[in-house]
């Protein structure tokens, strides 16, 4: 991954020696905020001021499909974000990250306003 981040100091102008500011796990870090914050603005845009009538199933799997669709260009490489964000003193950040994902789809995919994590265990 450092030759990504070297590759985007280039784009910038900026000399490689950026890239050495960063870990390899925050550009994947990056992507992901990214990723939730833009699944995030396409279900409230989804929802406006009259939603169309959808099951619950239907919902969620529209907003996984989206959140999913995000990662297909980088597909061929994902694989060694997945290792990176699954080192032990990355996982706390990124479990956090999956939670706030889970959080969004339950949200406007569910109508769920709940802090109880307990509750996603009873709706499905």
């Amino acid at each position: 991954m450092n030759v990504v981040l070297i590759a985007g100091a280039a784009d910038l102008g900026l000399s490689s020696a950026v890239s050495g500011i960063f870990k390899d796990v925050d550009l994947a870090h990056f992507f992901i905020i990214k990723s939730n914050d833009a699944l995030e603005g396409y279900l409230e845009e989804k929802a406006g001021p009259s939603p169309p009538p959808k099951s619950k199933l239907a919902s969620v799997e529209d907003a996984l499909l989206f959140r999913l669709e995000q990662v297909f260009p980088y597909a061929p490489r994902y694989s060694e974000a997945i290792v990176h964000l699954l080192t032990p003193q990355n996982a706390p950040h990124s479990t956090k990250l999956l939670l706030e994902l889970a959080d969004i789809i339950a949200h406007h995919s569910l109508g769920d306003s709940s802090t109880d994590v307990r509750l996603l265990y009873k709706v499905f």
